[in-house]
């Protein structure tokens, strides 16, 4: 065999083997551990905040969600938050109000949980800033 054919053999075999050690140590769930219950008491009764990842190769870009009735579930090997939308009291609603969805968990970026009363408050200072940078 040519030292050129070996080389690259060798060098697609390194790139084949820390790919996959790579994809294995970002196991979605990898992050929360084997024991998810810890956020269960704190999202029962309460709205959370989600940032979700919506990049692509392109570009950079995000969305946020609110969910109500919130849990995260293990479905196969990954994991995903599900709960119902929810936009708030003064909200139009939008595609995913009273809607149960769902997103894996590797797309959250951040996320925040609030009381029903301080997600309300959150809103409207949220409005008020809004408002006032027009």
């Amino acid at each position: 065999m040519k030292p050129t054919v070996l080389a690259c053999t060798a060098i697609l075999l390194c790139a084949a083997i820390s790919f996959a050690v790579s994809a294995e140590k970002s196991n979605p769930g990898e992050s929360l551990g084997t024991d998810v219950n810890p956020l269960a008491e704190q999202l029962v009764g309460n709205i959370i905040w989600v940032e979700i990842d919506e990049s692509t190769s392109v570009e950079k870009d995000s969305d946020t969600m609110n969910f109500t009735d919130a849990s995260i579930e293990r479905i196969g090997d990954r994991y995903f938050i599900v709960g119902k939308g929810y936009k708030g009291s003064d909200a139009d609603g939008g595609w995913y109000h009273d809607t149960v969805i769902g997103f894996p968990w590797e797309r959250v970026l951040r996320f925040q949980i609030m009381t029903p009363e301080q997600f309300e408050t959150r809103n409207a200072q949220f409005e008020h800033d809004y408002m006032d940078a027009e």
